[in-house]
């Protein structure tokens, strides 16, 4: 009887013990909420993080402190970083990564490697290239009332719904740079002159390695023959060139739906060609020479925007094929589907040579309260 109750005693305490021993007290914690890393000419880690530290007091403000160390890897910076902030480093409440664009030139694998070894590492924050030193940018400390973090994550977010950058984290980049047949591409940012942030566009990754960026309009249409949206996307085109006053040479339109195909074709010689179709319904939302109660105005425009927007659309592709971006997956579908063609490839340089065969169709379906 006696053995029967040590047995049952000795299986409650491993029960509730384990929860003891792994603690990790959140008020020893030193909670970071921004990272960034730059690198020096002779190849070594500047890694710097923003902290909230709240000064005691009747009513304690919330601030950033920003600190800065050099090391070899990343994984040493935390270490060193962890000897000069006076408490327990953690990553829980992170909320945005910055990569200066020098540094992901070379190599990002090596920056994300030391994330995915930790499980206590946050695996959902915004992951950004920015123009000259990211640590710059996390030196602004705050950007009007706003916590320099929690500041570029929410510009971050206003874009992606805006459609200009992609959705990206650490999580759904990491397969991305495992797989040879696609690429992936980050929001890319600088700081201005006047201490404020600008969103740029996109920075485009081939394999591991940064190697372009794409700027403006074209990262909005490059998302949708992609088949990515934000909650609003938007286009300013240039439909009535010889109009006066300027205004009048232009057309603002909101996309309603969006409908894209890709079909990638290999042809007897190997060639690869690639047709890309986009089907949008837009709404005007400004247009200055109205008269948009014409069918045959409105008819007018349809081809205009079609033509306008085809005619980016060979851009885009343009920009990526310099870039060596396989953005579309392009690859991925050889893999797939013609896996005897993919062995034959070298992708980085056979990529170039894919026939894009864009195409953009426009339909307006509103025109605002304007009859």
């Amino acid at each position: 009887m006696k053995r029967l109750f040590f047995s049952i005693a000795a299986c409650l305490l491993l029960l509730l013990l384990p929860g003891c021993w792994d603690q990790d007290l959140l008020k020893e914690a030193k909670l970071v909420y921004g990272f960034a890393y730059d690198i020096t000419p002779d190849g070594k880690l500047v890694a710097t993080i923003a902290f909230r530290e709240t000064k005691p007091g009747q009513n304690p403000l919330p601030r950033n402190e920003v600190w800065s160390s050099m090391a070899n890897t990343p994984r040493q910076n935390r270490d060193h970083l962890d000897t000069q902030i006076g408490g327990n480093y953690r990553s829980y409440k992170q909320r945005i990564s910055l990569y200066g664009e020098e540094l992901v030139k070379r190599d990002l694998y090596p920056l994300l490697d030391v994330i995915f070894r930790d499980p206590k590492n946050p695996v959902d924050n915004k992951v950004v290239v920015v123009k000259g030193k990211a640590t710059e940018v996390l030196r602004l400390k705050q950007v009007e009332e706003t916590m320099v973090a929690e500041y570029l994550e929410k510009l971050i977010e206003s874009m992606e719904n805006l459609t200009k950058v992609p959705r990206v984290t650490p999580q759904t980049i990491w397969p991305l740079i495992l797989d040879p047949g696609q690429d992936f591409a980050l929001p890319y940012l600088t700081k201005t002159d006047g201490g404020k942030v600008k969103v740029l566009g996109m920075a485009m990754f081939h394999e591991r390695h940064f190697t372009k960026p794409m700027i403006g309009s074209d990262v909005t249409l490059y998302l949708l023959l992609k088949g990515e949206r934000g909650k609003t996307t938007r286009f300013t085109e240039k439909v009535n060139p010889k109009r006066n006053p300027h205004t009048e040479k232009y057309i603002s339109i909101d996309v309603k739906n969006a409908k894209n195909k890709m079909d990638v074709k290999v042809q007897s010689d190997h060639q690869i060609d690639v047709d890309l179709n986009l089907q949008l319904n837009v709404a005007i939302v400004e247009y200055a020479p109205d008269r948009l109660f014409s069918n045959r105005e409105r008819a007018k425009l349809e081809k205009k925007l079609s033509k306008a927007l085809t005619k980016q659309a060979h851009k885009v592709v343009k920009q990526m094929q310099e870039a060596g971006f396989d953005g579309f997956g392009v690859g991925r579908q050889l893999i797939a589907h013609h896996p005897d063609v993919w062995k034959k490839v070298n992708w980085s340089t056979d990529y170039r040579k894919v026939r894009f065969h864009p195409s953009v169709q426009v339909q307006i379906i509103g025109n605002g309260i304007i009859e």
